[in-house]
C-alpha cells in the first residue's frame, strides 16, 4: 500500500473520529438535559436537537419542552426557542469545574395552568423544585470528605445566564378566570454555581428554580396573581351561602 493512501486512510479515520465524537456528545448533553430536567421538575423534559462544535466553543439546543405537571392536561407548561452555549474550551480539559461561559435563551413561553382547587401549575414546579435542591444541599453535605469511591463527580458552572423574549399565557378557565398574556422580563443571573461549580442536578434545579420563580412573579405584576386571589374569595363567598 503506497504513502498517499496510507495517508488517505489515515485521515478518513481521523475524520469519522471526529464525527462520532462530537455526535457522541451531543447525545450525551441531550440525554443529560432530559434525565436531570426530568428528574427536578417531576415531569417529562424532552430535547429536539443539540448540535456541540467544540473546535469553535460553541453549542445549540433546540426544541427543549417541559410537559405539564400530572393533572394540568396536556402540552407543554415550558417550552423554549433556541439556547446557544458559549463553551470555555479550556476548562474541558481540567473539568474542574466545566465552564459554560454564556447561555443565552431566546423566546421562551410559560403555559400558567389553573386548576380549580385554585393552585397552578408553577406551584407544583416550584415545590418540586425546592425538594430537589433541597435534596441535593443534603448530598453534597453527606458526600464532605467520603472519599470519592466513585471518581470525582462532575461540576459544572455558568458564568451568564440570560433569558429574553419570553412571554407567558395564562389558562384559567377552570376557575372561571378567563385567560390572559404577559410579557415575561429579561433574566440575568452571574456566576451561577460559584467557583467550583455545581453537581448537574443542583444546577438543573438552581437555574429552574430561579427561571420559575421569576415567571410566577411576572404573573403577580402582570395583575393575574390578584385576579386568582379575587376569584378564590368569590367562590368562597359563594360555597358559604350556598352551603349550610
Amino acid at each position: 500500500m503506497s504513502r498517499r493512501v496510507i495517508a488517505l486512510v489515515l485521515a478518513g479515520f481521523a475524520v469519522t473520529a471526529i464525527v462520532v465524537s462530537t455526535l457522541s456528545i451531543d447525545r450525551v448533553v441531550a440525554h443529560s438535559i432530559e434525565r436531570y430536567g426530568s428528574e427536578v421538575l417531576g415531569t417529562e423534559v424532552s430535547v429536539g436537537a443539540v448540535t456541540i462544535d467544540l473546535a469553535e466553543g460553541r453549542g445549540r439546543i433546540a426544541g427543549l419542552r417541559v410537559a405539564q405537571p400530572e393533572g394540568f392536561g396536556p402540552g407543554d407548561v415550558l417550552s423554549f426557542g433556541e439556547i446557544v452555549l458559549d463553551v470555555d474550551v479550556a476548562s474541558l480539559a481540567t473539568g474542574a469545574p466545566y465552564v459554560l461561559e454564556l447561555v443565552r435563551v431566546a423566546d421562551p413561553v410559560v403555559a400558567y395552568v389553573l386548576d380549580e382547587d385554585g393552585e397552578s401549575n408553577l406551584d407544583v414546579l416550584e415545590r418540586n423544585l425546592e425538594r430537589a435542591e433541597d435534596g441535593g444541599s443534603q448530598r453534597s453535605s453527606d458526600d464532605d470528605g467520603a472519599g470519592g469511591d466513585e471518581g470525582e463527580e462532575v461540576r459544572l458552572r455558568v458564568d451568564r445566564l440570560e433569558v429574553e423574549g419570553g412571554r407567558i399565557h395564562a389558562d384559567m378557565n377552570a376557575a372561571r378566570l378567563g385567560e390572559r398574556e404577559a410579557e415575561l422580563p429579561a433574566i440575568r443571573l452571574d456566576r451561577i454555581g460559584g467557583e467550583g461549580g455545581l453537581p448537574p442536578d443542583e444546577l438543573a434545579a438552581h437555574i429552574g428554580q430561579r427561571f420559575v420563580s421569576s415567571s410566577l412573579a411576572a404573573v403577580t405584576a402582570a395583575g393575574i396573581g390578584d385576579l386568582v386571589k379575587r376569584g378564590g374569595r368569590e367562590l368562597r363567598g359563594l360555597f358559604d351561602r350556598i352551603l349550610p
